[in-house]
């Protein structure tokens, strides 16, 4: 495309300062415009794939998960972001059709699209709806600039002027949103990498930065590392609405371990719990902190989460997890030995320098499991049962993943499943789908779900140079590559490793596989459950306007006379 042919530069050497500013805003109007795009899509997609179906669909993975992993694979992001994308293309297309105008003109950033669409999101009445996206859009195209609290307030404005019991309550939902969530810090020539065939994701892109870094500059990294302990800290940061955030720097391995015993402590309620996980993570690392008892929310008293004493009273209450853990490194026998500078890998976290794994390697407890070290090769399968990898082929797929391998996704291997890319036939394995490298891939269970319950297919290949490529292929047919980096480009002598030919005997487990498990369903269909929410907030909403109403009458009738 012609930059001039669009009102743009065509030239920015030398350009005069206003010249070059201006440019920046013509350009950020284009970004607004292309979002208004995808926005747009991601709409008729939903129409397409979800709207026949959402009002009865009760199966786990809907229309509506299985349209946006359509969306994540593609993109090579998360389900999770791959939804919210699609809630706010439905929200635009539904409810705010001027606003997304104001998208598409320029008039609005595509930052405050999110933030428009969830303070809107209780007002259900048709007519209101119109009303409230005819304000907005018509403020948004008013000469100024915008800052999120002067959009937040004046979406506020108009929903409240329309319907009272539709403005999110800033408190209520800064306490639903509280949450719990590490982030990896720094220190733990990539066009190559970059133009190779495959997916990126935020992850593998810092992994590979990190390993051509640590490859080339190894003395610059080991002084980075100790500056990067040193530094370590703990500190507070206000928030509005009565929250507040809690933040310390911690080794990676601190962190991997402080994560997993927050993560295992908030899953310890029973399904009627009616927090969030990211919810229920604030309130679990409040109770590790404080040493407070852990609470079901349920208020039931036949509570089945798990409880100290089982005769103990509702609230029922949980023990904190244990301290002890498994961190997995992966890394070359000669960096172990101290004689090598190559990069490791630390699932959970990425790459980590050789100073960092000295540091490990001081750890009580640690064990060094080598493998492929030896010239006869491995077997691919636990003995008697061709069906179940051995350690070293799950131990070599999940390094050679690093991550869930399906594109976009950034789960760690070792907590994701091995999945058999042809399924295995338990009643004839000599039919195919056999365990071996070639067959085997990490997949995190929400995407071996997938796989397994929907269309959405799976395939990867080996090249000429041993590295394996893999695909996704949706419903309709469309492919999409798998990583474009992986364990085998910070390891190459993983693709060294071989294995015996796997058994094509019956598994030795006798338990039978029986029919495929039937694909799990929900109580409700996932529209009825947004319906019922958004309606109990705003009676909510409406109890608490009345009761302040009422409050401040009480207050005048109690009020002396003025004389």
């Amino acid at each position: 495309m012609d930059a001039g042919s669009v009102g743009l530069l065509t030239d920015h050497v030398a350009a005069p300062v206003n010249a070059l500013l201006g440019n920046m805003v013509h350009a950020a109007a284009g970004q607004a415009f292309l979002e208004w795009m995808r926005y747009r899509d991601a709409g008729e997609l939903h129409r397409q794939l979800v709207v026949p179906e959402e009002a009865s669909d009760r199966r786990t993975f809907d229309a509506l998960m299985q349209c946006a992993a359509r969306i994540a694979v593609t993109h090579s992001i998360s389900q999770g972001a791959a939804e919210r994308i699609v809630d706010t293309a439905v929200a635009l297309r539904d409810r705010l059709p001027k606003v997304a105008e104001c998208l598409r003109d320029g008039k609005l950033a595509p930052r405050y699209v999110r933030l428009i669409v969830e303070r809107t999101d209780l007002v259900l009445d048709r007519e209101n709806q119109q009303v409230v996206d005819t304000e907005i859009a018509a403020a948004l195209r008013r000469r100024g600039s915008w800052s999120p609290s002067r959009i937040r307030d004046m979406v506020d404005r108009s929903v409240y002027r329309v319907d009272p019991d539709a403005v999110r309550a800033r408190r209520k939902a800064a306490v639903d949103a509280r949450g719990f969530w590490t982030e990896r810090l720094e220190d733990g020539m990539a066009r190559a990498a970059l133009r190779r065939r495959g997916s990126w994701s935020p992850s593998r892109i810092r992994d590979m930065v990190d390993r051509s870094v640590y490859r080339v500059d190894p003395d610059a990294v080991r002084a980075r590392r100790k500056a990067a302990v040193d530094a370590r800290g703990f500190w507070t940061e206000r928030l509005e609405d009565g929250m507040a955030r809690v933040e310390a720097t911690s080794t990676a391995e601190g962190a991997i371990a402080i994560s997993r015993r927050v993560d295992a402590l908030a899953r310890a309620v029973c399904k009627n719990d009616g927090r969030t996980l990211a919810a229920r993570k604030s309130d679990a690392h409040f109770c590790l902190i404080m040493g407070a008892a852990w609470e079901c929310h349920c208020g039931n008293d036949d509570c089945d989460a798990p409880t100290i004493d089982d005769a103990a009273p509702a609230p029922r209450t949980v023990p904190g997890t244990g301290s002890s853990m498994t961190l997995h490194v992966i890394c070359d026998l000669e960096t172990v030995a101290g004689d090598g500078e190559t990069p490791c890998f630390l699932d959970g976290y990425g790459v980590i320098s050789p100073a960092h794994l000295e540091e490990l390697l001081d750890e009580p407890g640690l064990t060094v499991a080598p493998i492929g070290h030896r010239d006869d090769p491995l077997a691919p399968h636990t003995p008697g049962n061709p069906y179940r990898p051995s350690t070293a082929l799950d131990t070599v797929v999940r390094a050679r993943s690093m991550y869930c391998d399906v594109a976009g996704c950034e789960r760690a291997a070792w907590v994701c499943d091995i999945d058999h890319i042809h399924e295995y036939d338990h009643d004839h394995p000599a039919h195919g789908g056999q365990t071996c490298p070639g067959n085997t891939a990490s997949k995190c269970r929400l995407h071996h779900n997938l796989k397994t319950h929907t269309d959405f297919l799976d395939d990867q290949t080996t090249g000429r140079d041993g590295r394996i490529q893999s695909v996704i292929i949706t419903p309709e047919g469309l492919t999409v590559d798998g990583p474009a980096f992986d364990g085998t480009d910070l390891f190459p002598g993983l693709k060294d490793i071989q294995f015996t030919a796997p058994q094509n005997a019956p598994p030795a487990d006798t338990t039978p596989p029986g029919n495929p498990e039937p694909a799990p369903t929900r109580r409700r269909p996932r529209l009825a459950d947004k319906h019922a929410r958004r309606q109990l907030e705003r009676e909510h909403n409406r109890r608490t306007r009345e009761a302040e109403e009422q409050a401040a009458r009480d207050a005048e009738d109690d009020s002396p006379p003025p004389f």
